[in-house]
């Protein structure tokens, strides 16, 4: 499910000038009142994050969770955000042509824990320069429980539907 975050993004930057700027809100729940023309270098070029970033890194990247809360548009960050696993790759994928699919992003993670590891929920995260996190869109899943040493691989479509 989109965010108000994504929509308040897409919203302001469609407009020369907005006093809707505290629709976006970090994944600390404060109001995210700064500019948001990084929102299409983001989504475009080479914008991937393999890890939780810190606030000196602008991009985008999928993260895992291990909540189970049916997803709404106000939320404003994962339930349950886990980082027990190693990136092992993500790719984006942006059509060229017209499609429904605007940008497809993938994550394969492999467990390298010594217990048993299950997502269940997705989230796909936007980190800006010298400011904070937005989520801009969350799934919960069917939880997928990986062994250590396996990997798994998730995906997220940001799609017309």
């Amino acid at each position: 499910m989109l965010t108000n975050n994504f929509a308040g993004l897409i919203s302001l930057n469609c407009q020369g000038n907005s006093i809707n700027y505290g629709v976006c809100k970090y994944v600390d729940n404060s109001v995210a009142s700064v500019g948001y023309s990084w929102l299409k270098s983001m989504l475009s070029g080479n914008s991937l994050k393999l890890k939780k970033e810190n606030s000196s890194s602008t991009g985008i990247a999928l993260v895992l969770g291990t909540g189970s809360t049916p997803p709404k548009s106000t939320d404003t960050a994962l339930e349950a955000l886990t980082e027990d696993y190693e990136v092992v790759t993500q790719t984006k994928d942006i059509p060229f042509s017209f499609s429904s699919s605007i940008v497809t992003i993938t994550r394969v993670i492999k467990n390298m824990g010594s217990a048993p590891l299950t997502i269940s929920e997705i989230g796909l995260y936007a980190y800006q320069v010298n400011f904070g996190t937005l989520m801009l869109a969350r799934e919960v899943i069917d939880p997928v429980t990986i062994q250590p040493g396996e990997k798994h691989s998730f995906t997220m479509d940001i799609c017309v539907q």
